[in-house]
């Protein structure tokens, strides 16, 4: 499994590509497969609208005012992925951000990005908040990372409960009979699966 996962998937579908003759994936691709859905799954795109107004409040970090929300002359910020950019939307992460902070972006229309070039006060101060909502976002794309399910904890609770590991253990063989038929060379290569097997192996025999 972890080899169609995070930074090694590239190689991984390259690989497989030349194997069965699919379309190689492009150099450009390479950061697609990189990315794992599931860590910034947390509805993007968010907006900041950024207010003359909301200057004094922005510079005190966070705030639950947003009154400003309903007046004109403020200037609408994507914080979004590179994967949903909407059309008309340029990329201008560079503007806050030194590195890079991908897969997510900043956008904006190129009207916008002019109006907020002409307030350099405006623009200060959303860099900053800016900064410190990336900061919260990918602070708690760790924190539901760290709480995930483990491999070897799933592999520990069939190793203690037989009924549902044998019940698992036929629900896959039905899932995989064509494959193990056919590409016996691939299930081998499971790792966790193999794991599972042994347990289940070891534990008939008691």
């Amino acid at each position: 499994m972890q080899e169609i996962l995070g930074d090694v998937a590239f190689d991984t579908m390259c690989a497989l590509a030349q194997k069965f003759d699919w379309i190689m994936p492009k150099e450009s691709e390479r950061e697609f497969y990189a990315r794992r859905v599931a860590d910034f799954g947390l509805g993007f795109p968010f907006k900041l609208y950024a207010h003359p107004s909301d200057i004094e409040k922005l510079q005190n970090g966070f705030t639950n005012d947003y009154s400003s929300c309903q007046l004109q002359g403020g200037i609408p910020l994507t914080i979004t992925t590179c994967y949903q950019i909407e059309e008309g939307q340029t990329d201008i992460t560079a503007a806050f951000f030194k590195e890079s902070i991908s897969p997510l972006v900043i956008t904006a229309t190129a009207q916008e990005c002019r109006n907020l070039l002409q307030n350099p006060q405006l623009a200060q101060v959303c860099s900053a908040y800016l900064k410190a909502f990336v900061q919260a976002v990918f602070a708690k794309k760790d924190a539901e990372i760290a709480k995930r399910l483990k491999e070897e904890a799933v592999l520990e609770y069939f190793k203690q409960k037989p009924f549902f590991r044998e019940k698992f253990k036929k629900i896959l063989e039905s899932h995989l009979a064509h494959l193990q038929q056919h590409r016996p060379d691939i299930i081998k290569g499971w790792k966790y699966y193999t794991q599972f097997l042994e347990i289940c192996k070891e534990n008939s025999k008691k």
